[in-house]
């Protein structure tokens, strides 16, 4: 009967910490919420263009709710147009890109330090086909604008070199809620020559207060 009662405490314990781990994660496909990413070239520094992005509507597909994700026109926000369909799993904190292929793991808020994964980096899958992955080194506590708290998940990334061995190729920052330092969708955390990089500058809540911002 100790026993028991030992294995009923433990599975409530787990329960708990669970439901806390939930209750505590804020997701980031609300209907309203937007984002400012600003994309650099590479090829040409001075060319810098700022776009918005919102979450829009749901979408079907294949028996799956998804949520259309759409674009301004570069510098304006005119001329709306779909981004990308993506879809948030809140119970197992993920968030899933539909690309023309299949389905990508676009954001894992579940994961604990030292985990390591395959998120997608569309730099590294579209302009080189790489081999690479990410492992998980830091997670911190952080506060918005708005004195909301969100975890900040830091990664090493790595690629695989000439020799078949993966080396330490940067870094990649992902925020709970607010998406990756480096955009929402194309997140290019290892700059490769000739291409652009781009950069998130500012996020706005449901009700369109600045709650997030580079220069915080």
């Amino acid at each position: 009967m100790k026993r028991l009662h030992i294995l009923i405490f433990l599975g409530v314990v787990m329960f708990s910490s669970c439901q806390s781990r939930l209750e505590n994660y804020r997701p980031m496909l609300v209907g309203g919420y937007q984002w400012g990413i600003e994309t650099i070239s590479d090829a040409n520094p001075m060319q810098t263009t700022k776009q918005s992005i919102r979450v829009s509507g749901d979408t079907i597909v294949n028996n799956k709710t998804y949520k259309k994700i759409i674009v301004s026109t570069a510098n304006e926000e005119t001329n709306w147009q779909i981004y990308g369909l993506l879809y948030e799993d809140v119970a197992q904190q993920k968030i899933y890109y539909l690309t023309q292929e299949r389905e990508e793991l676009l954001y894992d808020f579940g994961m604990k330090t030292g985990d390591k994964t395959h998120l997608y980096l569309s730099n590294l899958i579209h302009q080189r086909n790489l081999d690479y992955y990410l492992e998980l080194k830091e997670i911190h506590n952080q506060q918005d604008l708005q004195k909301q708290l969100y975890r900040e998940f830091v990664y090493d990334v790595y690629m695989k070199n000439n020799d078949e061995k993966y080396e330490k190729a940067g870094t990649h920052t992902t925020m709970e809620r607010y998406g990756s330092k480096t955009g929402i969708i194309s997140n290019n955390s290892v700059v490769l020559d000739g291409g652009t990089s781009s950069s998130l500058v500012a996020a706005y809540n449901e009700n369109g207060v600045l709650s997030w911002s580079k220069e915080q």
